[in-house]
């Protein structure tokens, strides 16, 4: 699980959260076939809401477009490890597989088929210089 279109498409979408002042986070979903079946980012402040986060958007919107909450067999590709809140709401959903590119230290990790993805170190950086840059301004 390495293709392009899903890094630049989380990529573009994590940018589209730093533009609205928002954790640039962002996550898909993904069949089996490869096709994304969802898209989503980071939208807390926009929506004042506390589970405006993007895996559990990705996650709603994939519930919606499909009629059916549970996921199995579909993956989640995120920008950044989930958080505890997010674990719980992936677990639930039964998605088969999560890989994310960057870490966050978070303690215990409640999924159990969660996989760090190999990007290469460019693009990598360059998620890392949207989280530093959100941070900076928050200053």
């Amino acid at each position: 699980m390495n293709d392009d279109k899903y890094i630049k498409l989380l990529y573009e979408k994590a940018k589209e959260a730093l533009n609205q002042k928002e954790i640039p986070v962002s996550a898909l979903i993904i069949d089996s076939e490869g096709n994304i079946i969802s898209s989503s980012r980071n939208n807390r402040q926009e929506t004042n809401s506390v589970v405006g986060h993007a895996e559990i958007l990705a996650i709603m919107n994939a519930e919606k477009k499909l009629l059916d909450w549970r996921l199995d067999g579909y993956s989640m590709v995120v920008s950044l490890f989930p958080c505890r809140m997010c674990q719980e709401v992936i677990r639930e959903s039964r998605l088969d597989h999560v890989y994310y590119i960057l870490d966050s230290p978070q303690g215990e990790c409640l999924i159990p088929n969660l996989e760090k993805l190999n990007v290469s170190a460019d693009m990598s950086q360059s998620f890392s210089n949207l989280l530093t840059t959100f941070f900076d301004n928050m200053r």
